[in-house]
């Protein structure tokens, strides 16, 4: 008996802290992130919102928080037209975080392809006029 008492007084001593550390996670905002058009080639302009932020400065990362920082502004709302990085074509992501000591909790991402470079040609260059064409015999 002496042991039952011990062992459901040691899990409520843990259970405190537990329901008080959820708690406190739960209450973080979980940002959102999207962005349009939701791909484009290198060196672009594309507009990126994130939303769902508590009031405070949002930063937008490049492939992550550790990424190229590409643009702040204020929560819980705001939109920013960011350039696309010189990068080589692929699929990336864009992120934005709180600025803050709960910067891990308050991340939104949205994924993003980079379809190429913006002076790749898309088209293939067009012949001169048969005027200026030289013949050879």
């Amino acid at each position: 008996m002496v042991s039952r008492r011990i062992y459901v007084g040691f899990l409520g001593v843990l259970a405190v802290p537990l329901t008080v550390v959820s708690l406190a996670w739960a209450c973080v905002p979980a940002g959102n992130v999207t962005v349009s058009p939701e791909s484009a080639p290198a060196g672009s302009t594309v507009s990126v919102t994130a939303s769902g932020f508590p009031a405070q400065e949002v930063a937008l990362y490049w492939n992550g928080l550790s990424g190229q920082r590409l643009a702040t502004g204020m929560g819980p709302v705001f939109t920013a037209n960011v350039r696309v990085p010189n990068v080589a074509a692929g699929a990336y992501v864009i992120s934005a975080a709180v600025t803050d000591e709960h910067a891990q909790h308050s991340e939104g991402r949205a994924p993003f392809e980079v379809t190429g470079s913006a002076n790749s040609p898309t088209r293939r260059p067009r012949r001169p006029p048969a005027s200026t064409r030289t013949r050879l015999r």
